[in-house]
């Protein structure tokens, strides 16, 4: 059985993603999942301390599954903000380099790599796309990131489609944004979708159907 806090916090990541942040409020999360706002405040002092939870939940491991002090509050946002940026942009640097470094890479390595790195931390990105005004600095960095993930995806298949393995394109723009986003589709939006909550789908199920669909559409 689920505990409280798990409870919690996937109604809190669903509100916030779908209906934002700032529109959420305390008494929304607690109707969601059937519990008085006065509960609610005895295992969250506010909604920033279920933001930050969730975050810290995704970039370190095990964080979830502590022992807390209730009511759960998060101290130091800056640092969890330092911590998400330089957590996750260690892992980017070093997924872009493996792919630069590689000319030869085979893209079915690539996209698997891609489509792990992007369901790992889908929820905070997801987060970051619909509360960029709540989280700016963290958003200022996810643009960044998207921007040198698409450079990098779009260098790596221009040069394949030059030795032949990747069909020519007459966009290759177009082709690079059409399979991130497609990957991010399947690797994030699908985990928090409003219309799929009672899917039977194991994420390793989906990363296969996705990866199979773009390799099938683009390798020669």
């Amino acid at each position: 059985m689920e505990n409280r806090i798990d409870t919690i916090t996937k109604s809190a990541t669903k509100l916030f993603i779908h209906k934002s942040y700032s529109k959420t409020q305390m008494k929304d999360i607690a109707k969601d999942i059937g519990l008085s706002t006065g509960m609610l405040y005895v295992y969250f002092s506010g909604k920033s301390d279920i933001l930050f939870f969730i975050i810290k939940s995704v970039i370190y491991d095990g964080f979830s599954e502590g022992e807390f002090e209730y009511p759960i509050r998060i101290e130091h946002y800056e640092k969890v903000e330092r911590d998400t940026i330089n957590i996750i942009g260690d892992e980017a640097e070093h997924l872009f380099a493996r792919i630069r470094g590689n000319e030869n890479i085979n893209l079915g390595e690539l996209l698997l790599s891609l489509y792990d790195f992007i369901s790992k931390y889908g929820t905070i990105f997801l987060l970051l796309e619909k509360n960029d005004e709540d989280l700016p600095k963290l958003f200022k960095y996810y643009n960044s990131y998207r921007n040198k993930l698409y450079n990098v995806i779009e260098d790596t298949i221009s040069k394949q489609m030059q030795k032949g393995i990747f069909r020519e394109l007459p966009y290759p723009k177009q082709a690079t944004k059409l399979i991130v986003e497609n990957i991010s589709w399947w690797g994030m939006h699908s985990m928090h979708s409003v219309w799929d909550e009672e899917s039977d789908s194991s994420n390793d199920q989906t990363k296969e159907a996705c990866l199979d669909f773009i390799l099938h559409a683009y390798l020669v």
